[in-house]
């Protein structure tokens, strides 16, 4: 998940526009309530299950909010590590095995295109 992914679904959070999954939780009212005759107690547990399901909403909302961004943590992680990799396999190959000029020019070039385009959309 890109960074900018992250960035919609939290508009789309802040919205209040949560995730489908999320949504069936306010059908999931039980039949059980509605079939109490005084309305001062079936309304009072009507309430009650309605605070109920929002704050489920609300913590299932954190944890998946905490999820996305440890994802494009590890994402991020995992890519420094490479290039970190890459550029240490690159000093230690004997000469003859190493990228040339150009081939490690190109691969900063594109790197940091790809590095601009990234910082570009995740305004």
């Amino acid at each position: 998940m890109t960074k900018q992914e992250v960035k919609w679904m939290k508009q789309q959070i802040k919205e209040n526009q949560l995730p489908k999954v999320l949504h069936s939780l306010e059908t999931s009212l039980p039949s059980s309530i509605q079939l109490l005759t005084d309305t001062d107690i079936r309304q009072e547990l009507l309430n009650r299950h309605q605070r109920a399901a929002q704050q489920y909403k609300t913590e299932m909302t954190t944890i998946l909010l905490d999820t996305v961004d440890a994802k494009l943590y590890e994402s991020r992680k995992l890519f420094d590590d490479e290039m970190e990799k890459l550029w240490h396999d690159q000093r230690t190959l004997s000469p003859n095995q190493r990228f040339n000029q150009t081939t490690i020019d190109l691969i900063e070039d594109h790197l940091f295109l790809f590095t601009e385009k990234v910082q570009y959309l995740s305004r």
